[in-house]
């Protein structure tokens, strides 16, 4: 749903930002599992999705390729 919020390729119809941008938050997990980094990912928006294609004929996994893009990063700790 976020990939499609930008931009439906069905009407052609673009969205604003305050529809397709999120802020996301990064934590960057140590050896143990606890946090030891986070980033706060601010205005990030899909640039490029790759949702590959389905075989109905074999279930093997399907490999879905986002590429996000942002307005700004913060380093929290």
């Amino acid at each position: 749903e976020w990939a499609r919020a930008g931009y439906e390729s069905v009407t052609g119809r673009a969205n604003y930002s305050d529809v397709y941008k999120k802020d996301i938050t990064l934590n960057i997990l140590g050896p143990v599992g606890d946090i030891v980094g986070e980033w706060v990912i601010k205005g990030a928006f899909v640039e490029s999705s790759n949702f590959g294609s389905y075989d109905w004929s074999n279930s093997e996994a399907v490999s879905v390729d986002l590429t996000i893009a942002m307005d700004y990063c913060v380093l929290n700790f």
